[in-house]
């Protein structure tokens, strides 16, 4: 009889989990198709509980895959660079400096901290520059944290653009004015979009007074973008 009731709990047990498991994919789900059809519901639990731990730790995790990629994918380019630097041996020395440090800069390590440091720094100075010009501006009673979970919430489309772009072998000779425009398409303006309604939804913007939102956060995405799309390339033409 007793065994008969353990069997009966455990039962019981694993279709609780399994209902558990459901409820939450469920509400994953619904969480992104929320986040995509309509982000100004999905930022108004944001203008109440700002939270950005968890969008800057899924950011940071997307940076350091793209970093490691674009580093995995251009790896054949670095030990052709290291086969001539070694081969000149007018400048050994100097070559041999060079392919050390490289080699150090390639390491796992250093790609991760490289990625998280140039990630954080664009997403901390980002959000203090915008909620100086907005917060501060439309005095909407928020805070930096309020602004931090604007840009980390509405970040995940550039993120996910960057993380297919890694995928794809950079040339070292590209110009300034190629690698801007290449932050420029359409992940960058569903980015902008975000950041919109999100800064609009937390901080109670006057729809007349939008159009300064849209000019500062227009150049802020351009920035954020061209800094994380930058950062990551430096692993595409040093790895």
């Amino acid at each position: 009889m007793k065994t008969l009731d353990k069997m009966v709990i455990l039962k019981q047990t694993k279709l609780v989990r399994s209902v558990i498991e459901l409820d939450k994919k469920h509400t994953l789900i619904q969480r992104i198709k929320t986040y995509i059809l309509n982000p100004a519901k999905y930022f108004e639990k944001c203008r109440e509980e700002p939270s950005c731990a968890k969008h800057l730790g899924l950011l940071t995790l997307i940076a350091i895959a793209r970093a490691l990629i674009s580093n995995q994918v251009n790896r054949q380019s670095f030990s052709q660079m290291n086969h001539l630097m070694i081969s000149n041996q007018s400048h050994n020395d100097a070559n041999n400096i060079v392919v050390n440090f490289l080699g150090v800069v390639n390491s796992p390590v250093a790609i991760t901290i490289g990625a998280i440091a140039a990630l954080m720094a664009s997403y901390i100075i980002s959000a203090g520059i915008c909620y100086a010009l907005i917060g501060k501006l439309f005095k909407g009673g928020k805070s930096y944290k309020h602004m931090m979970a604007v840009l980390a919430i509405s970040g995940y489309p550039s993120a996910i653009y960057n993380l297919i772009n890694g995928f794809l072998p950079k040339e070292a000779d590209v110009s300034f004015v190629n690698e801007l425009a290449l932050t420029i398409n359409v992940f960058t303006f569903w980015t902008f979009v975000l950041m919109i309604v999100g800064s609009s939804v937390v901080f109670e913007v006057p729809r007349e007074k939008r159009v300064v939102v849209n000019v500062i956060l227009f150049f802020m995405v351009i920035a954020l973008n061209f800094i994380n799309y930058s950062a990551g390339s430096l692993y595409k033409i040093y790895g």
